[in-house]
């Protein structure tokens, strides 16, 4: 692993967009930074706890998120039953020691819960277009000092690549194909040991290897016609996440959908690091059931 710089300076802010959030919580991860990373946009503020880079835990003021509603949408809680609960409150006590207490779900489905919505909580702000980033450095916090128990296991980079499934939508990224068709891009030196942590599934997972050689986004296309879609996201990503090296794709995307530019010099300034080991990021399996999405009021 490689040595970090670390800033004194304990407060960060930026104008967030999800060209920029991508760029940022994956900057982050490589400078294996710890803090609260927080969201504002559209009247709804959600944080993300990070530890070494990797989150560890979510919170959102947005309703629909709450843990009484999410565990309702996911079928593990009647809603009768979350309702009554939540009347039956007593002083100082919190709905998921309530939701415990009662036996209303097991210890051990509340922890995969919490596990599921910290990594849908992680890509969340994908749907949002605007608004404001602030980051509160605790880099004296590292994992080593929590014990592992207690920490979520979730795959960063797999609750990303979600994320921007979810999030941008095929118009999006097929518009992003065509006006990116004439683009040079090659594999970057760390995108092979970190393309498996996303789980990319299905044709496109045969991406890094005709990455190999430089090719442009249109011959990518010609190879992937049964999923041009997709290959437009992971290509998107791959290159705000700087694991390819070429023409880059963050900008015209942005700008395709009047997000602002990337607000680059904000973010360096951030995460300064000298070099990073991709090996070191969690591997923990992310889950299959993804199927609960966050909307915006």
């Amino acid at each position: 692993m490689g040595r970090y710089i670390v800033h004194t300076r304990a407060l960060h802010t930026g104008t967030h967009d999800p060209a920029t959030y991508i760029a940022l919580v994956f900057a982050l991860l490589r400078a294996r930074r710890s803090g609260i990373l927080e969201i504002q946009s559209g009247g709804i503020c959600r944080r993300l706890f990070l530890l070494d880079g990797e989150p560890v835990w979510y919170d959102s003021d947005n309703p629909q998120e709450s843990l009484q509603a999410t565990l309702v949408e996911c079928g593990l809680l009647e809603e009768h039953r979350a309702e009554r609960l939540q009347k039956l409150l007593a002083a100082g006590e919190s709905f998921r020691d309530s939701v415990l207490t009662s036996g209303a779900i097991s210890h051990e489905q509340l922890v995969t819960h919490e596990q599921r919505m910290v990594a849908i909580g992680y890509a969340a702000s994908l749907a949002s277009s605007d608004g404001e980033w602030t980051f509160e450095c605790c880099d004296d916090l590292h994992g080593v000092d929590i014990d592992p128990d207690l920490r979520m296991s979730v795959s960063p980079l797999a609750a990303l690549w979600q994320g921007v499934r979810w999030h941008i939508s095929d118009e999006v990224a097929t518009g992003l194909a065509a006006q990116t068709a004439e683009r040079q891009l090659r594999a970057g030196p760390d995108l092979k040991p970190c393309f498996h942590m996303l789980e990319v599934e299905g044709v496109i997972a045969a991406l890094p290897l005709l990455l190999e050689e430089e090719r442009t986004v249109e011959e990518l296309a010609d190879q992937f016609t049964d999923a041009e879609a997709d290959l437009a996201r992971l290509l998107w990503l791959l290159d705000l996440s700087g694991l390819t090296d070429g023409e880059g794709l963050g900008i015209v995307v942005a700008q395709s959908m009047e997000w602002a530019y990337i607000d680059e010099s904000s973010i360096d300034r951030l995460v300064a690091f000298e070099s990073w080991d991709p090996e070191s990021v969690s591997k923990a399996p992310s889950s299959d059931d993804y199927e609960f999405s966050i909307s915006e009021d």
